[in-house]
Parts: structure tokens; C-alpha cells; sequence
């Protein structure tokens, strides 16, 4: 089972490596990416590429580089740095600022990003966080991460994303871009909390006072009528 996964993983490897140069291709232009895929023993390859179009059709490997990654850790952060990060509550995703044809991939996730997804962080790390959108996925949300990213804009947003089980939640995003020394954005950090529980009662809560106010409303219009039938009773009767 385990090598099923393994091989299975190396052909997603091969898959997304196809899809970044199709998109140097389509966009005429170098592009530098990284991607993650299982080691023949334990951990993560993290091989980084540098690509430019050779011909309409052809694409040039410039350079690369392979860094093992032993299972468990981040390049992103040293270990305290993680230690901590994963006592947190709230989730703390980074991405690379790099755009590819499926946007931004993940770097590093803490504890509480694999709580609430219900995937293991070996299966996020080198993903797109895309693979958590599904249908109810709002596309006006989507489009507003898009837009802040290109303008390297900070972004809060809340949209429904999906588990790995397919249940879906609502999560609130607030998203940054982060720069190095130099001033150049290289990481995106996306700090998110599960809204769901939260909307949902405030969704009753809305319903409960709208069923308030039509009953008070009902009830004035009842005695209004009560009044009405009073008077014309008392007329008649005189």
C-alpha cells in the first residue's frame, strides 16, 4: 500500500512539473517553482526548477536542485519556531509567492491546519491550498484572494472550504504577504479560524428574531382587528 502511495505521489509530482511548463509556455516567460515529493526512504524531496521557453512548444531546464527534507521537518521555520507555531489555536499556513498554474503551494502548516482539514501536513506541504475549494466554494471569495495577491494586498475573506472527508466549513482567512531584508515579497501567511459553529448560531439567532418580529408583528395586527371587530360590534348593538 505504501509504495502504491509512493508512486502514485512521484506521478502528481510529474503531473504539476508538466503543468508549470505549460504554463512558462502559455506566458512566454522564465518561471521558478518548487515542488515536493516523497524520498525513496522517509520525508520529502524539495526540488526547485528554473524553467524558460525554448521554442512554442518546448521548455529549457535552466537549473534545479534537490534538498531532502527528513519527515517532520520545515525549511520555512527553525524547530522552536514550529514547536511553537503548532501549540497555536488559530491555523498559520505559508505559501510561496511564485505564481504557477494552480497559485501559491504550501510550505508549512502547523498542527491545527491538519485539526481542521483532517489531511496530514505530508499531504499539504507542496499542495495548492485550492484542493480544499469545492462547490460551495464562494468565487466572488476566490476572486478577492486573487485580486490582493497580484497587488501584494493583504486579504481577509471567509469562505467555505471543504475536509478531507468532504464535510464542509467555513473559515475566516486573513492573509499578508511577507518580505525579506531586501524588501522582496517571498512568502505569503495566511493565519485562519473555523467560523463554522459561529455563523451557524448566528444564523439562528437571525431566524429567531425574525420569527420574534413576525410574531409581534401577528400579534399587533390580531389586536388591531380584536379593536376593529369591538367597535363595529358596539355600533351595530346601539
Amino acid at each position: 500500500r505504501e509504495r502504491e502511495d509512493f508512486v502514485r505521489e512521484r506521478v502528481e509530482f510529474e503531473r504539476r512539473c508538466r503543468l508549470y511548463g505549460a504554463f512558462a509556455l502559455k506566458n512566454a516567460r522564465n518561471v521558478c517553482f518548487e515542488l515536493y515529493r516523497p524520498a525513496e526512504g522517509t520525508g520529502l524531496d524539495r526540488v526547485s526548477f528554473l524553467v524558460e521557453p525554448e521554442s512554442q512548444t518546448d521548455v529549457h531546464v535552466v537549473a534545479s536542485a534537490i534538498e531532502h527534507l527528513p519527515h517532520g521537518a520545515t525549511h520555512a521555520f527553525s524547530g522552536v519556531s514550529a514547536t511553537v507555531l503548532d501549540a497555536m489555536a488559530d491555523v498559520v499556513v505559508i505559501t510561496n509567492t511564485e505564481p504557477g498554474p494552480e497559485g501559491p503551494v504550501v510550505l508549512y502548516c502547523n498542527a491545527a491546519y491538519e485539526q481542521m482539514t483532517g489531511y496530514s501536513r505530508n499531504e499539504l506541504i507542496g499542495q495548492t491550498p485550492r484542493v480544499l475549494q469545492g462547490p460551495a466554494t464562494s468565487l466572488r471569495a476566490r476572486r478577492t484572494i486573487a485580486r490582493g495577491m497580484q497587488n501584494w494586498q493583504p486579504v481577509r475573506v471567509e469562505l467555505v472550504n471543504y475536509r478531507k472527508d468532504g464535510t464542509p466549513f467555513r473559515v475566516e482567512l486573513n492573509i499578508s504577504p511577507v518580505a525579506d531584508e531586501a524588501g522582496w515579497f517571498t512568502q505569503w501567511v495566511s493565519i485562519q479560524r473555523d467560523i463554522t459553529l459561529e455563523r451557524r448560531r448566528s444564523e439562528t439567532q437571525a431566524v429567531a428574531n425574525r420569527v420574534e418580529v413576525a410574531t409581534t408583528v401577528a400579534s399587533g395586527i390580531a389586536h388591531d382587528l380584536n379593536n376593529s371587530l369591538a367597535i363595529t360590534a358596539t355600533k351595530l348593538e346601539s
